[in-house]
């Protein structure tokens, strides 16, 4: 297997800018080199850096930024400098090791190693927000591998699962109350938690919300919940997708979820955290 290899560097193609009004010294902006299989592709700092001569040199040495010749500007990511190599380098591992890329200037490489360092929240809320209708613990009888017929297809008896009769019976007053299911659930903010969202309107109204809406939509969004907040606590600020990706530990949740004593059973834990990974690496 080719050696990956990421190297930082300054752009000294393009012309040179200020870094600060009051810096004498003017910078370039960061760009890394990402070689493999005798390909190199080329990749400017999510994080919009820009700096002087000396301050490349500063962080080349100590890995560390000199801040006071350095300036960002228009990044992707929230990504830090001080992590921004360690994490391409990981990103890029996984790319070409997991989803078996060979060829690093294919035009869609960039974009989905750009997509990893997407924050956590808004990649996994994105995720939750594409469906109202969750399944993740009802099974149909159709089964793998088997050949059917559209006859066969037809009379197959739809089993509704107890979640489902739930919920025809309260929205029994609409006449088409799948719509009005899906009405509500995309009446919220669909850039926020819809946890959040729910516990906002439960205070104000008094009321149990959580009722309309479907248990595995809900245990769904209480596994984000949990992802995220692990996940940010162990980043000491906003984590990345690339975090979730790189280091799934679902006992790490399980454990996190005895404090917040959401109503999971572990292998549902397990199974959900398979739906956003797969979800993950695909958007």
């Amino acid at each position: 297997m080719s050696k990956i290899t990421v190297k930082r560097f300054l752009n000294k193609k393009i012309k040179p800018i200020a870094v600060y009004d009051d810096l004498m010294h003017l910078g370039y902006p960061l760009y890394y080199s990402i070689t493999y299989n005798r390909k190199t592709q080329y990749l400017k700092s999510l994080t919009g850096a820009i700096m002087t001569e000396k301050a490349f040199e500063i962080l080349q040495k100590t890995e560390k930024p000199f801040n006071y010749e350095t300036n960002y500007l228009k990044g992707i990511s929230e990504v830090k400098l001080i992590n921004e190599l360690e994490y391409i380098k990981n990103a890029v591992s996984f790319i070409v090791n997991e989803n078996k890329k060979d060829n690093i200037l294919d035009d869609d490489f960039i974009p989905k190693l750009k997509s990893y360092f997407n924050s956590l929240d808004t990649s996994l809320f994105y995720i939750g927000w594409l469906k109202y209708n969750w399944n993740i613990t009802h099974k149909n009888d159709l089964k793998k591998g088997k050949t059917y017929t559209a006859k066969e297809i037809l009379n197959i008896k739809i089993k509704h699962s107890s979640d489902e009769e739930r919920m025809k019976k309260l929205y029994k007053a609409f006449k088409m109350p799948y719509f009005e299911i899906e009405q509500l659930y995309y009446s919220f903010n669909r850039d926020k938690n819809l946890l959040h969202s729910i516990e906002i309107v439960e205070n104000i109204l008094s009321t149990d919300l959580k009722q309309y809406f479907y248990l595995d939509t809900l245990k769904l969004w209480y596994v984000i919940d949990l992802v995220i907040k692990y996940h940010n606590t162990n980043n000491e600020g906003k984590a990345l997708k690339i975090d979730f990706i790189l280091n799934n530990d679902i006992n790490k949740y399980i454990s996190l979820n005895e404090n917040f004593k959401y109503p999971l059973l572990e292998n549902e834990i397990f199974e959900i955290c398979k739906i956003l990974k797969f979800h993950s690496l695909i958007f």
